[in-house]
């Protein structure tokens, strides 16, 4: 009873349904709006942007006292004006997708995997090095793209460096791994093939 069935082509969902998109690739559950109902994140990571192959959305359907609506659905994409790192093909943006309250201001957010994203290094182009997006969530309004952070693993304070090939943010969890305070995020990196220590 009350079973909902969604893909991109139900009403008031942003884009259409098309052939390969994977639609539901990846999700994530949050309350990003802090409602007090939960919201789901849909990761679209072979959906093309205009010209841009497998460039990759994520969708968000908001939580109501009926179940999910598409009243409100927002539509993410490293295109959209705010969100760090810019689209390009075969970036597979929404490949994974992870829920937690990194900030501690009572609304989730979301990070997202971007992990075929080539980087530029002091080396040259890291193809394929992976990144990861987090849109921070607020009450009211949900997800946005003020403040957003990519990482990766050329950012600050990271162990080792990006490399091609290491595909950053191919997997991500989020949890209170300390215990208490905002949420941590782990993310995986299974093609990485060394970790620089210090020494060679």
């Amino acid at each position: 009873a009350s079973n909902q069935l969604w893909h991109q082509s139900v009403a008031g969902i942003p884009d259409l349904a098309e052939t390969a998109d994977q639609f539901g690739s990846a999700l994530a559950v949050g309350d990003f709006d802090a409602d007090g109902k939960a919201d789901l994140a849909v990761g679209v990571p072979y959906e093309d942007l205009g010209a841009t192959v497998d460039g990759g959305v994520v969708q968000i359907m908001r939580g109501s006292v009926a179940g999910l609506t598409a009243t409100g659905s927002r539509l993410f994409s490293e295109d959209i004006s705010g969100i760090a790192g810019g689209a390009a093909a075969g970036d597979l943006f929404g490949w994974a997708l992870a829920a937690g309250d990194f900030d501690g201001n009572g609304a989730q957010d979301l990070a997202i995997g971007i992990p075929y994203k080539d980087l530029t290094t002091a080396g040259g182009t890291a193809v394929n090095a992976g990144a990861v997006n987090v849109l921070f969530g607020a009450a009211g309004d949900g997800l946005n793209t003020v403040s957003g952070q990519l990482w990766s693993q050329g950012s600050a304070g990271l162990t080792d460096a990006a490399e091609a090939g290491d595909t950053f943010g191919y997997a991500l969890a989020a949890g209170q791994l300390d215990g208490s305070g905002p949420a941590d995020l782990a993310v995986g990196v299974p093609e990485a093939r060394r970790l620089d220590l210090g020494a060679e």
